[in-house]
């Protein structure tokens, strides 16, 4: 095995799924990719084997939350799906500004996920589509 994160694993902890931290890990080594990432990376990022991340991307893709591109895997707008129920508990996160505000340094080019985020922090406090309707 390669060099993984302790936290991914609870010897003696039955209720601690690995997989899921696994899933997890995979998604995040994805969240400030300005463009996607292929596979062998993401095993890097992650320290988890080709075949792990494979099965990882496969199930990830099939729920809608990745996709595969000419450059490699991206965020799907259904990963907004899993804030949503943050954003609402937050309202100064609801807050709708003005066009002209930005928010945040414009340094470096934003990533289509990122953008995705941000277009989701500052949405109106409509309620959001159950998961499956996205």
């Amino acid at each position: 095995m390669q060099h993984l994160k302790p936290a991914l694993f609870r010897p003696g902890d039955p209720n601690f799924m690995t997989s899921l931290a696994g899933g997890i890990e995979v998604l995040s080594s994805l969240q400030n990719s300005a463009t996607g990432l292929r596979a062998p990376t993401i095993s890097k990022r992650t320290g988890f084997s080709r075949a792990v991340v494979s099965r990882c991307l496969y199930t990830l893709s099939e729920l809608g939350y990745v996709r595969q591109a000419e450059d490699g895997y991206c965020l799907e707008p259904k990963i907004l799906s899993l804030s949503q129920t943050y954003f609402k508990a937050n309202p100064l996160l609801s807050i709708r500004l003005p066009r002209n505000i930005s928010i945040g340094s414009r340094s470096r080019p934003e990533s289509p996920a990122r953008s995705l985020f941000s277009m989701a922090a500052m949405s109106s406090t409509s309620p959001a589509p159950p998961l499956g309707e996205l």
